[in-house]
């Protein structure tokens, strides 16, 4: 590279990629870490059951659940 403008974008988008990924590594691994060992409001069993409910809808299927109710 002997221009130095063809040095700083390289330089510039190797660090903005190097940010970027280790973001995104720190956020999956936050909620990994939350669902396995925190008591956090995301893991609670009646999400289950509401993602059940949503499915059924969409699929047009009718759970035992839902017609008891």
């Amino acid at each position: 590279m002997e221009c130095e403008v063809q040095r700083f974008m390289f330089l510039q988008r190797s660090l903005f990629l190097t940010v970027a990924a280790s973001l995104g590594i720190w956020v999956f691994s936050s909620y990994a870490f939350s669902l396995t060992f925190g008591n956090v409001a995301m893991d609670q069993p009646e999400f289950a059951d509401q993602l059940d409910l949503r499915d059924a809808e969409f699929t047009g299927q009718i759970l035992e659940k839902a017609a008891e109710t």
